[in-house]
Protein backbone atom coordinates (compact mmCIF):
# COMPACT_ATOMS: atom_id res chain seq x y z
CA UNK A 1 0.00 0.00 0.00
CA UNK A 2 0.98 3.72 -0.28
CA UNK A 3 1.93 6.29 1.65
CA UNK A 4 -0.64 8.47 0.08
CA UNK A 5 -2.71 10.98 2.57
CA UNK A 6 -6.51 11.79 3.11
CA UNK A 7 -7.56 15.35 3.71
CA UNK A 8 -11.02 14.50 5.31
CA UNK A 9 -13.17 17.79 5.17
CA UNK A 10 -16.34 17.76 6.80
CA UNK A 11 -18.99 20.79 6.93
CA UNK A 12 -22.46 22.03 6.28
CA UNK A 13 -22.97 25.13 4.71
CA UNK A 14 -24.70 28.39 5.58
CA UNK A 15 -28.78 28.17 6.25
CA UNK A 16 -28.81 31.13 2.86
CA UNK A 17 -26.11 28.50 0.56
CA UNK A 18 -27.51 26.64 -2.83
CA UNK A 19 -26.01 23.48 -2.91
CA UNK A 20 -26.11 23.56 -6.88
CA UNK A 21 -24.51 26.58 -6.56
CA UNK A 22 -21.99 25.16 -4.30
CA UNK A 23 -20.88 22.04 -6.13
CA UNK A 24 -20.34 24.72 -8.74
CA UNK A 25 -17.58 26.31 -6.69
CA UNK A 26 -16.56 22.83 -5.49
CA UNK A 27 -15.96 22.20 -9.40
CA UNK A 28 -13.58 24.72 -9.45
CA UNK A 29 -11.29 23.73 -6.44
CA UNK A 30 -11.14 20.29 -7.97
CA UNK A 31 -9.75 22.12 -11.35
CA UNK A 32 -7.43 24.12 -8.46
CA UNK A 33 -6.38 20.69 -6.47
CA UNK A 34 -5.79 18.74 -10.15
CA UNK A 35 -2.96 21.23 -11.02
CA UNK A 36 -1.25 20.67 -7.61
CA UNK A 37 1.66 17.92 -6.78
CA UNK A 38 0.89 15.35 -5.59
CA UNK A 39 -3.02 15.88 -6.28
CA UNK A 40 -4.82 11.89 -7.01
CA UNK A 41 -8.23 12.46 -6.48
CA UNK A 42 -10.78 14.59 -4.54
CA UNK A 43 -14.90 13.19 -4.10
CA UNK A 44 -17.62 15.41 -2.54
CA UNK A 45 -20.20 13.65 -0.31
CA UNK A 46 -23.76 14.79 1.44
CA UNK A 47 -26.00 13.08 3.67
CA UNK A 48 -29.59 13.70 4.25
CA UNK A 49 -29.41 16.10 7.15
CA UNK A 50 -26.87 18.70 5.27
CA UNK A 51 -23.83 17.71 6.21
CA UNK A 52 -20.55 17.60 3.40
CA UNK A 53 -17.41 15.52 3.35
CA UNK A 54 -14.92 16.75 1.11
CA UNK A 55 -12.28 13.54 0.49
CA UNK A 56 -8.93 14.24 -1.43
CA UNK A 57 -6.33 12.04 -1.44
CA UNK A 58 -2.70 13.06 -2.04
CA UNK A 59 0.42 11.24 -2.78
CA UNK A 60 2.09 12.17 0.75
CA UNK A 61 1.57 14.17 4.31
CA UNK A 62 3.99 17.15 2.89
CA UNK A 63 1.78 17.76 -0.30
CA UNK A 64 -1.44 17.30 1.35
CA UNK A 65 -0.40 19.98 4.31
CA UNK A 66 1.28 22.33 1.60
CA UNK A 67 -1.58 21.83 -0.43
CA UNK A 68 -4.00 22.93 2.69
CA UNK A 69 -1.66 25.78 3.29
CA UNK A 70 -1.74 27.37 -0.52
CA UNK A 71 -5.99 26.99 -0.06
CA UNK A 72 -6.39 29.48 2.29
CA UNK A 73 -4.10 32.29 0.39
CA UNK A 74 -5.98 30.97 -3.14
CA UNK A 75 -8.22 34.02 -4.23
CA UNK A 76 -10.29 31.61 -6.47
CA UNK A 77 -11.91 29.67 -3.17
CA UNK A 78 -13.34 32.25 -1.52
CA UNK A 79 -16.62 31.94 -3.38
CA UNK A 80 -16.54 28.30 -2.15
CA UNK A 81 -15.70 28.89 1.54
CA UNK A 82 -18.43 32.19 1.56
CA UNK A 83 -21.01 28.99 1.36
CA UNK A 84 -19.66 26.89 4.38
CA UNK A 85 -20.43 27.59 7.83
CA UNK A 86 -17.00 28.04 9.24
CA UNK A 87 -17.84 26.79 12.99
CA UNK A 88 -18.72 23.18 11.50
CA UNK A 89 -15.37 22.69 10.16
CA UNK A 90 -13.33 19.46 11.09
CA UNK A 91 -10.26 18.97 8.79
CA UNK A 92 -8.31 16.01 8.92
CA UNK A 93 -5.45 13.96 7.10
CA UNK A 94 -5.18 10.56 8.14
CA UNK A 95 -2.61 8.06 6.30
CA UNK A 96 -4.56 5.68 3.38
CA UNK A 97 -4.04 1.66 4.86
CA UNK A 98 -6.60 0.31 2.32
CA UNK A 99 -8.12 1.08 -1.07
CA UNK A 100 -10.46 -0.98 -3.09
CA UNK A 101 -10.35 0.16 -6.90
Amino acid sequence: MSNHTIEFVSFRLKENACAEAFLQESEKVTAWCSALPGFVNRRMSVDGKGGWIDHVEWESAEQAQAATAAFAKTPEIGPFMAMIDPASVDLRHLSLKASVG
